[in-house]
């Protein structure tokens, strides 16, 4: 792999990770009694995008 494309493949898992920290970060400060207020549940939304950013993120690696 070209140095430039590893810098940019570095560049975008960083970004994945940093997001999928922010993701986890939210739905541990989710707590019961808030999803329950919620009625809609966001803090299982959040969980739902954070595992679907780590499967990209997975993916990018391979």
């Amino acid at each position: 792999m070209a140095k430039g494309q590893r810098k940019e493949a570095s560049t975008i898992e960083y970004c994945y990770r940093a997001v999928g920290s922010i993701l986890r970060a939210a739905s541990q400060l989710a707590t019961p009694s808030l999803r329950l207020q919620s009625g809609t549940s966001a803090a299982l939304g959040v969980e739902k995008k954070r595992k679907r950013i780590e499967k990209e993120l997975a993916l990018t690696r391979t």
